[in-house]
């Protein structure tokens, strides 16, 4: 069957960036920093090896230590609450993607619907608009990941950790973040060392992950690592119309990263990366339907709108398709027992979406749903950082962010009326093209003031200036594959917004011997307001501020071999960015709205417990009641009502055993748990809640001590227990979204090193 939506997309291939000048200050100023490394001379190195696990003494937990403050410290001297995810963890998980983390993270959880985003703490973006910015911010290798419809790291290939930063973030990060940050750190090419890794696991529904990674010396002073990946996994249902399955999902990517270390004191790395996605995976399946008359329709096409449903009975395949890749330059120069460190970051996506809001062969709701972007950012941020002990420390930061972004939909259907054939209403009166540009400026300094033995002050401060501008308009002279009757409104006029906002941070420390810290803090946190023209409609919104509460203790005992964290926290919400969704026209409209407030409460925990040299036990746990506290949508007070996607309890629990067979093999066992409590998908509407769920996975490895080869097996959602990632209410019925981790999974893998 021809699909006539498929009109010609590459005519969209747009030119983002003609500000050649702006290219080349951003080039220049990464530059510079090499070019005064040439006028100084300085000794000092940092000491530590970020994101390594260094065991103190045999039996003992590992010392994990992280880059949250921008120095390489132990997890347990860092007065943030702070989850870190290691390449073991991840590795034992069976787990791929970064949005895998929310299962490893209890903190964590990831929407995919409503454009996509990550939620900390219950608090998160989940907005179709493209001006409105994430609430938890994405950073891999320093570089903020801020491009749309895209999450941040496909594959999980070269990982060293993942440091998730709960509560707001800023006085240490280039970009503001109102919720928290996820942090990735890759692994850095080592000098004079040729090594390298293959794995390759192989499951049920061709579940696949596939990861090689290369460490090439280059003389003395360089070294180049690459690593590539290719991961994905067949659907659950079908679309029974089109005899094709539904829900499959492919990435792949590679990335490249060049260190020259030219001298004791000063470092380069050059990052390249570049990845694919694809997947079919609709809006959703037909759970029970208000247009009566659909029902039949859908049976007919063997997807009947039941509570179970896997099939779509849509006459076009649902798809998403994007490229997205980029390149940034470090450079670290050490100034006596200063550093001084540069992130200059280019990015690029380009991305294609087919989404027919339809579900059903005959009555043809909204079956031409296509949307195109085109965008780019680049970045710089500059940071000075002092010694890592002395009374006094400190980072003080620039950062600069501009984002271009342009974009297409068109949207048509009979939305429930009756036309003569090939006569569409539509919402985008033909196609809309949409663009917009967010400029963010900000200065950031962060203070460790030592006021007496054992007793500290954490001192934060950020600056942001944001400017961001939208505009759109209506073509109705491209050919379309139908008459279209336009229902939009006339284009409404440019948009934009300019504001700025200081946040701080105020949060005194006490170490009680060398085990034991406590620690409280005060935070405020700032997301930028804009101007949404979503569903052909300005919206105007304003920004989002949070005053945050927390207090927390970090502590190691018998002998270090058992480590417990805990953290309670309060953040209150003001003009919250929320969205949406009313019927303008007879059609479905998205909207951005403020909610006025919401609050966020609760208590988290993680306990490590190394029981003996071969098992270890780890657990982690979040409380967390996050609810509107004034949300007036269509009229109706929403106070009270849950945050979606927002369980009340989630939990991660596992259990590793290393045990020796011998002198010559080891057998590498892993066991984990991640509960969760029940959520609401849609707000106030009970016929959307996901109840509670828990899903186990299981991992055994064999091989030798060396570990230069392993073979075993794997199993993730052992006991095959079924969830929902959606429900959401439409027009002509409600639906639900499935992802294949909702299945059992059982699989094999080989891995080899040298």
């Amino acid at each position: 069957m021809t699909d006539p939506r498929s009109f010609n997309w590459k005519r969209r291939h747009l030119q983002l960036w003609g500000g050649k000048m702006k290219i080349k200050w951003f080039v220049g100023s990464a530059v510079s920093v090499a070019a005064m490394s040439f006028s100084l001379v300085a000794h000092a190195q940092e000491a530590g090896a970020a994101g390594k696990e260094v065991v103190p003494e045999s039996g003992a937990l590992a010392d994990i230590v992280v880059t949250a403050q921008r120095r390489a410290q132990n997890m347990q001297d860092v007065p943030i609450a702070i989850s870190v995810v290691t390449a073991a963890s991840i590795e034992n998980s069976g787990y791929k993607g970064l949005t895998d983390i929310q299962y490893l993270a209890p903190s964590v959880q990831y929407d995919p619907a409503s454009g996509g985003g990550f939620q900390v703490r219950g608090v998160g973006t989940q907005v179709f608009d493209f001006s409105t910015e994430q609430a938890v911010g994405v950073v891999v290798d320093d570089v903020v990941y801020d491009l749309p419809r895209n999450p941040g790291v496909a594959g999980l290939a070269d990982i060293e950790r993942v440091e998730v930063l709960r509560g707001p973030q800023g006085t240490l990060f280039g970009k503001n973040a109102s919720a928290g940050v996820i942090s990735v750190v890759t692994k850095k090419p080592v000098l004079k060392k040729l090594e390298g890794d293959f794995s390759a696991s192989l499951g049920e529904r061709l579940d696949r992950r596939i990861t090689g990674n290369l460490n090439i010396p280059l003389g003395d002073i360089a070294a180049l690592r690459v690593s590539a990946f290719e991961t994905g996994q067949h659907g659950l249902g079908r679309y029974t119309l089109l005899d094709k399955r539904m829900g499959d999902v492919s990435d792949r990517g590679v990335r490249a990263k060049l260190l020259v270390a030219p001298s004791s004191t000063l470092e380069f790395v050059v990052t390249a990366d570049y990845s694919t996605h694809w997947d079919n995976i609709p809006l959703g399946t037909l759970r029970s339907v208000t247009i009566p008359a659909y029902g039949p329709s859908a049976a007919g096409a063997g997807a009947a709108a039941t509570p179970d449903n896997l099939n779509n009975g849509d006459r076009f395949e649902s798809f998403v398709n994007f490229k997205t890749g980029g390149v940034s330059l470090s450079a670290k120069l050490d100034l006596g027992n200063h550093s001084l460190t540069s992130i200059t970051a280019y990015r690029k996506l380009d991305y294609t979406s087919q989404l027919p809001l339809d579900f059903e062969p005959n009555f043809d709701f909204l079956p031409y749903n296509v949307g195109t972007i085109s965008a780019s950012k680049l970045s710089q941020e500059l940071r000075l950082a002092s010694p890592g002990n002395g009374p006094i420390r400190y980072v003080f930061g620039l950062y600069y962010n501009r984002l271009d972004l342009d974009s297409t939909q068109e949207q048509a259907g009979r939305l429930g009326g009756t036309l003569p054939p090939g006569v569409y209403l539509s919402t985008t009166n033909g196609i809309q093209h949409y663009t917009n540009r967010i400029e963010s400026e900000a200065a950031f300094a962060n203070f460790n003031i030592e006021l007496a033995k054992g007793l500290e002050l954490v001192l934060g401060g950020r600056f942001t200036h944001d400017d961001n501008r939208s505009a759109t308009s209506f073509d109705g002279t491209t050919p379309l594959g139908y008459v279209a009757i336009p229902i939009s409104p006339v284009p409404p006029s440019p948009g934009g917004v300019s504001k700025s906002n200081f946040s701080y941070k105020i949060s005194p420390t006490y170490k009680i011997g060398e085990d034991i810290m406590i620690y409280a803090s005060y935070a405020t946190g700032y997301k930028g307001p804009g101007v949404a023209y979503i569903s052909g409609l300005k919206q105007p919104y304003n920004a989002e501020t949070v005053k945050s509460y927390e207090a927390g203790i970090k502590s190691e005992f018998l002998d270090r071999k058992v480590r417990l964290n805990i953290a309670a926290f309060l953040q209150n919400y003001t003009n919250f960015q929320a969205q949406d969704l009313r019927l303008v026209n007879g059609a479905p409209a998205f909207l951005v709205i403020n909610a006025g407030g919401l609050r966020s409460k609760g208590v988290e925990a993680e306990l490590n417990v190394r029981a003996t040299k071969a098992l270890s036990f780890n657990g982690s746990v979040t409380y967390a009641d996050s609810v509107f506290t004034d949300y007036l949508r269509g009229g109706v007070q929403l106070a009270g009502a849950r945050l979606t996607n927002a369980p009340r309890l989630s939990a991660v629990l596992d259990a590793s055993l290393d045990q020796h067979l011998g002198d010559a093999f080891m057998m590498h066992a892993n066991v984990g748990v991640s509960y969760r409590s029940k959520t609401f998908q849609v707000v106030a509407n009970p016929a959307s809640i996901q109840k509670s769920y828990a899903l186990a996975n299981a991992r055994l490895a064999f091989g030798p001590t060396n570990e230069k080869w392993q073979i075993g097996i794997y199993a993730r959602n052992i006991f095959n227990q079924e969830f929902s990632t959606l429900f959401d209410a439409l027009p002509f019925g409600n639906v639900r979204g499935v992802s294949s981790e909702a299945r059992r999974t059982v699989g094999g893998f080989a891995s080899v090193k040298f």
